[in-house]
């Protein structure tokens, strides 16, 4: 698939690998930015990443008509996305993030990320695609590509990285004795201890 983003609403061209001749051709009833995309076999839906409102977006291919969008887990700039064909799940890559992220088939929620600055590559991707091999290969907006990538079925490994889980948040005191055991000490020091599960250097707190 191409798209060009440059109209208003965009085209969607469908072109033989062989020959780059245009086998079919569609314009999207919504103008979204688009800057990447599939078509999704199993469900017959064209599935695109949309730049200005960092979604991905399900279209009708026959009428161009958008159904429905979700968010994506990181900001849209340059990117990509792919469909494992292993597993029917969807992956996302962006020049804004070093992560690549596994989206469920069905809801397009995140099922893990997976830290390719492992692989050498940082906030650089432009697109993601795999062989028939199951391996991923990246883009990447310095001009290199980075090929023969093993995701791992499960989010253990070298390279697989689960989503985090927090089971706990505490405020600890270092110094003052609080007024009450409910309330925190004024004007004293406070550490905030937040403990859980799969977290690595990708991870974000935000207050």
């Amino acid at each position: 698939l191409l798209f060009n983003s440059n109209t208003n609403p965009e085209t969607v061209y469908a072109v033989n690998p062989t020959d780059g001749s245009v086998i079919a051709s569609r314009t999207l009833s919504v103008n979204l930015d688009v800057v990447g995309g599939v078509y999704d076999p199993t469900s017959g839906k064209l599935i695109v990443l949309d730049y200005q409102n960092d979604k991905i977006a399900t279209y009708n291919p026959v009428t161009g008509v958008k159904e429905s969008d979700v968010a994506v887990p990181f900001d849209i700039y340059q990117a990509g996305l792919a469909i494992n064909p292993s597993t029917g799940n969807f992956w996302v890559v962006s020049s804004q993030s070093s992560f690549a992220a596994e989206l469920d088939k069905t809801t397009k929620q995140v099922l893990r990320y997976v830290d390719l600055s492992l692989k050498g590559v940082g906030n650089e991707m432009t697109g993601v695609s795999f062989d028939a091999n199951g391996k991923m290969w990246v883009s990447t907006n310095r001009s290199w590509i980075v090929a023969n990538i093993d995701v791992p079925s499960t989010g253990t490994g070298v390279t697989g990285v689960l989503s985090p889980t927090i089971t706990s948040i505490q405020t600890v005191a270092i110094a003052g004795t609080p007024t009450t055991g409910a309330q925190a000490s004024a004007n004293v020091g406070q550490t905030i201890r937040i403990t859980g599960t799969n977290f690595n250097g990708g991870t974000q707190v935000i207050f």
